[in-house]
């Protein structure tokens, strides 16, 4: 088997084109739209297969990495039909118990493979309880401290999804998951951020939101078969943004059309500039790549969909672990949306009910 690249790095891709997105989006959406929303469980599960199939990562000493969702959307329509239901009947209380089942359902149907034969599963231990107390404390103080406090509840509702996502093979836990951020380091970040994301009249959007993603990737720990995984993302704030506005161009030139391509490339341009690497520098023995472990259910951190349809926006989709369990919008989020797994503003994680649950 072919010795990983120097260093120990591996690096993502996606295959998928913008033709296949059009044909996946617009016959998921036009389902949705006759059966009155009742297919849009069918239609994030068939997505999420579509992303995952189409992602890679390596190389590896054992390979390239890849993924696979088998979660079925009669499953998730329960989910969704029950959550839904108590979370209204319990006037939003019952939220942190829904999303932990929307990031079990995801995390539990993806499976990581590689070239050798090896195959890897997540899976999710979190517990609505003990989320709900995380939400509670951390709503309140950043209520009472004026928004300030909410750097620290993105980095304890990132840390709180990593501890409680293990990483299993051939049923036995063989690692596990950790985000070692810190909200002081993530403060600064904010404070700078928005100021000049604000004097520039938004322009400065798309460095800001490369600095929540390497903030991010930086701080994601994979401790799989002995191994401690790093990530790093090497994307600039200037390819986004030369991106983005091109895409948007394009697409408001061929009155929409340019739309699936400009998702394709974004997503494309995500995974290729998120590495993962073996602290310490010894060669990658297997592949785990790091990934959207989503989110587990996908790719990397801050990085790839698996399940939400995505929208190309420079505003929707958090760029971290923040994605719901379907995962992340490609679009790059707005600043406000901040990454992590999951701001508080959008509850925080692996999946918000109001999103449609939907890991990468």
């Amino acid at each position: 088997m072919t010795n990983a690249s120097a260093g120990g790095e591996a690096r993502g891709d996606f295959s998928g084109t913008g033709g296949e997105l059009l044909g996946q989006l617009f016959v998921g959406y036009l389902l949705t739209l006759i059966t009155f929303g009742i297919y849009s469980p069918w239609f994030m599960c068939k997505f999420a297969n579509f992303i995952a199939e189409r992602v890679t990562y390596g190389p590896t000493a054992k390979g390239t990495v890849r993924f696979k969702f088998e979660g079925e959307g009669g499953q998730l329509f329960v989910t969704f039909l029950v959550g839904y239901l108590l979370t209204m009947i319990t006037f939003g209380i019952y939220m942190p118990w829904f999303m932990c089942k929307l990031a079990k359902f995801f995390t539990d149907n993806t499976t990581v493979s590689i070239d050798d034969g090896s195959v890897y599963k997540p899976r999710f231990d979190g517990a609505g309880g003990d989320l709900f107390v995380t939400f509670l404390v951390g709503y309140l103080l950043t209520a009472i401290t004026f928004g300030i406090y909410a750097p620290w509840f993105m980095c304890k509702m990132n840390k709180w999804f990593a501890e409680n996502t293990k990483i299993t093979k051939n049923g036995q836990d063989v690692g596990g998951m950790d985000f070692v951020g810190e909200g002081g380091e993530l403060l600064v970040t904010f404070i700078v951020g928005y100021l000049l994301t604000l004097i520039t009249f938004g322009i400065y959007g798309a460095w800001f939101q490369v600095k929540m993603i390497k903030f991010n990737a930086d701080n994601t720990k994979l401790n799989v078969d002995g191994q401690r995984l790093g990530m790093r993302f090497t994307g600039e704030g200037g390819e986004l943004f030369v991106m983005v506005l091109v895409g948007y161009l394009l697409t408001l030139v061929t009155l929409g059309f340019y739309m699936f391509w400009f998702m394709a490339k974004l997503l494309k341009w995500q995974l290729s500039n998120t590495v993962v690497f073996v602290e310490g520098g010894a060669p990658m023995s297997m592949g785990m790549g790091g990934g959207q472990v989503q989110q587990l259910g996908g790719p990397p951190q801050g990085q790839m969909p698996y399940g939400q349809p995505p929208q190309p926006q420079l505003g929707q989709g958090q760029p971290g672990m923040g994605q719901q369990p379907g995962g992340p919008q490609p679009g790059y989020g707005a600043p406000p949306q901040g990454g992590g797994y999951g701001a508080p503003p959008q509850g925080g994680g692996y999946g918000g009910p109001p999103q449609g649950g939907g890991y990468a």
